[in-house]
């Protein structure tokens, strides 16, 4: 998996500790806000609404949290 975030961030923590507490291999892109990489057409492309955090996954992505976290529960 793929997971979008700008860092540390307590809601954003939350996910990626679940990734690890499930054993899950992610990789963290991180988005850097002051070089304004959350409007970009990359990062667009993955969240539409260009908010983070995004889990990207084989079946698509996921940008709310109780999805991201109930996915993750069940795979």
């Amino acid at each position: 998996y793929l997971i979008h975030c700008i860092g540390r961030v307590r809601g954003v923590y939350v996910k990626e500790m679940t990734l690890m507490e499930t054993g899950a291999y992610f990789v963290e892109g991180k988005l850097d806000l002051g070089a304004n990489h959350q409007p970009s057409l990359t990062f667009l492309r993955v969240n539409p609404k260009g908010r983070v955090p995004a889990l990207v996954t084989e079946t698509g992505a996921l940008m709310e949290t109780p999805a991201l976290l109930a996915f993750v529960a069940q795979s």
